[in-house]
């Protein structure tokens, strides 16, 4: 005979005390010793015949901890089918106990479960549709970087301007004293575009350098970089550009298009679409922000912070980031936390308005697919096979879930259009008054600490 006891410890924790009669655990601990006895050879006995006195003697510990954890597996293995639990991760177990009379055996265990919550308005959002239009100029710039690709290339001895490309080394460098780390996994022969950088202050240190300078570059925070680097000038060139003409369009384009108009055009639907999947990102970012802001009272449970925490690191351990930063780590914790609030929340409208994918979703994917990837479709891959693939990806098919999601918040929010590089430039605004604020709250925790050393200390009078 056994019991259970459920204790809610927290919004998303539980606590699950199973007790087993002692003639239960028997069961189990003969079922463990009779497979040690199966497989233990002791000399003077034949195999599969060793006593069972002489096993326990030999391993009683570990026969009686696999014992107790296929009890402990069984029973709790019974409890979550018969009460329908969605856990969350595993279950963890914390302690075990035996009663004084020997009659019985009590199990500790913690486990995490999805929290529950009361879902908020989500149909009633009010977002800003940042919203460009591509003019001329954007397609002469997006030329001339394609003319920079296909001209050649002279030889040069200082960077006297934008319009040129240097081939570079990069070295991690020691965060306290900062030097560059010269025999730590440096990055060899990094071919830079001048013209193609928008980190303003590289820009700026690049330039009138001359080639075997060398100079420590310390991004700025909102350059999305949180790593200092030792870069060392090996090669400069000045790009030679091809004239802008239909014989250019056609080598462009690999004889795709015989004219430049075709070909401006072409770029010009390009852009467009880029600057409108930007669009449809912001929005989606807002909608994301809103929903966590509209549910952030419950909590999250742990095993799927650890496990968002992990991919997060390893996204920016292949970005070379310091980890062992306070701002990064602060980062790390942030977004994880969003993260996981956020599939939550999804899950739960999911859910709630029973969306699916549908075959429909999936072909809409696969055309978009072969559209975007012209130049690189083979004819091995064919739309049935893609379509088969992704229908068998559960990655892909919940981010066309997710992506379905979006698209039916969309259909009830109310949008308010407004200039992109407005919207861009108050984005820009708050991220250096989050970044400023920061900055000064490090610095009031600085002189906290010392005020307080100095409290501490005995002044001679």
């Amino acid at each position: 005979m056994s019991t259970v006891v459920l204790n809610n410890i927290s919004d998303c924790k539980r606590e699950l005390l199973i007790t087993v009669s002692e003639e239960e655990f028997s069961k189990f601990y003969k079922e463990v010793i009779s497979k040690y006895q199966k497989k233990v050879k002791m000399p003077g006995f034949r195999p599969g015949k060793v006593p069972f006195n002489i096993i326990k003697n030999a391993y009683g510990d570990s026969i009686q901890m696999e014992a107790e954890e296929a009890t402990v597996s069984s029973f709790f293995k019974e409890y979550v089918q018969q009460n329908d639990v969605n856990i969350v991760g595993q279950p963890e177990l914390i302690e075990v106990q035996k009663s004084d009379d020997n009659k019985s055996h009590t199990y500790k265990l913690n486990f995490d479960v999805l929290p529950e919550f009361e879902l908020g308005d989500y149909k009633s959002f009010v977002l800003k549709e940042p919203v460009y239009r591509v003019t001329d100029a954007d397609i002469d710039k997006e030329i001339n970087l394609l003319a920079r690709s296909i001209g050649t290339k002279e030889k040069a001895e200082q960077i006297t301007d934008y319009d040129m490309q240097v081939v570079v080394d990069s070295y991690k460098v020691d965060p306290e004293t900062k030097e560059a780390l010269l025999d730590d996994d440096p990055v060899k022969d990094i071919a830079i575009d001048l013209s193609r950088v928008t980190a303003p202050k590289l820009k700026e240190s690049l330039l009138n350098l001359k080639v075997s300078d060398e100079f420590l570059y310390e991004p700025d925070a909102q350059e999305n970089n949180f790593q200092s680097e030792y870069i060392v000038i090996k090669e400069i060139y000045r790009i030679i550009l091809p004239a802008i003409d239909d014989e250019f369009a056609k080598k462009a384009t690999q004889n795709r298009l015989e004219t430049l108009e075709d070909f401006r055009q072409e770029i010009g639907f390009a852009i467009q679409k880029q600057w409108d999947d930007r669009t449809r990102q912001e929005l989606e970012s807002q909608i994301s922000d809103k929903l966590i802001e509209m549910h952030k009272d419950f909590d999250v449970p742990v095993a799927l912070l650890s496990l968002a925490e992990e991919q997060i690191i390893n996204n920016l351990k292949s970005r070379k980031a310091d980890l062992e930063n306070p701002h990064v780590k602060e980062y790390i914790k942030d977004q994880s936390e969003k993260l996981v609030r956020l599939e939550i929340i999804r899950d739960k409208i999911i859910e709630k308005e029973e969306l699916k994918v549908e075959d429909f979703d999936i072909d809409r994917f696969v055309e978009n697919y072969f559209n975007s990837h012209l130049q690189e479709k083979s004819d091995t891959v064919s739309r049935e096979s893609l379509a088969g693939f992704v229908k068998n990806d559960e990655r892909t098919m919940q981010a066309l879930l997710n992506q379905k999601l979006t698209d039916f918040l969309l259909d009830f929010a109310k949008t308010e259009e407004v200039d992109f590089e407005e919207y861009t430039r108050k984005i820009d605004e708050e991220i250096e008054q989050e970044i400023a604020m920061q900055k000064n709250t490090d610095a009031t925790e600085t002189v906290t600490v010392t005020v307080t050393e100095t409290e501490d200390t005995d002044i001679p009078k």
